[in-house]
């Protein structure tokens, strides 16, 4: 089995998917949370300010995963893993 920077397909796809998993699941908690805030006319500002929080935080996760599959994007080429391993199965 050919291994690229020391680890073989299996880890590659793994957190190849692993990473676009995570950036969409961020993504789509941020869109939710949006989505029910312009919903709901929140007569309690805490609960707003809470829900707030929670979307600017979801916002930097899908960032921060964003960056880490840019990370891992890079790796992966300077390493010529094979452009078929970066994907995901279907």
């Amino acid at each position: 089995m050919p291994r690229f920077a020391g680890h073989g397909e299996r880890w590659w796809r793994y957190y190849f998917a692993e990473f676009r998993s995570y950036r969409n699941q961020s993504k789509k908690r941020v869109k939710a949370l949006e989505q029910f805030l312009l919903k709901n006319n929140l007569i309690f500002k805490s609960l707003r300010g809470a829900l707030e929080n929670e979307v600017n935080y979801s916002n930097h996760q899908y960032r921060e995963a964003g960056k880490m599959l840019e990370a891992l994007t890079l790796h992966a080429g300077l390493n010529g893993v094979p452009i078929e391993w970066r994907r995901i199965k279907n």
